[in-house]
């Protein structure tokens, strides 16, 4: 019993307070900053994954666009000569793209995205159209809608 008082007699001395309070201080304060470092390199490798995923969609989106914009000039080009050559041009581009479409579909499930994709083949849907009226021979039906419906779309 003795023993026990003499090592709580030393805990009562204010040198031993101090130093065992201060301890555990730091002891805390290593603790939250191992905690901050862990989360902070959780919360980068986060941010570079969405970054790399983000980048890649937005070239897909990029590519998508300027060939909507390249199948556009093929189809008004079409349409101010008469070149079949600008068709053919326009089906080959769209069995290209169509991967691109299937890349970016694989990367994300966002709804933006297929709601982009379908309104991509509604354009397309109506650019048949357009080739279907121009080759019967209804060059203003084709151009009407190749400028009110496709170039609005």
């Amino acid at each position: 019993m003795k023993k026990i008082r003499e090592k709580m007699g030393n805990f009562k001395s204010l040198r031993m307070r101090l130093i065992l309070g201060f301890g555990l201080i730091i002891l805390l304060v290593i603790g939250l900053s191992l905690s901050n470092m862990i989360w902070i390199a959780r919360i980068n490798e986060n941010t570079e994954e969405m970054m790399n995923t983000e980048l890649e969609l937005l070239l897909i989106s990029n590519e998508l666009t300027n060939d909507m914009l390249e199948r556009t000039n093929f189809a008004r080009a079409y349409a101010a000569t008469g070149n079949a050559g600008y068709h053919d041009l326009f089906l080959e581009r769209r069995e290209e793209i169509g991967l691109v479409e299937e890349d970016a579909l694989t990367r994300t499930d966002g709804q933006e995205w297929i709601d982009a994709i379908e309104r991509k083949v509604y354009w397309e849907e109506l650019a048949d159209e357009f080739f279907e009226l121009y080759q019967a021979g209804d060059e203003e039906g084709a151009a009407n809608l190749l400028e009110i419906q496709m170039m609005t779309t």
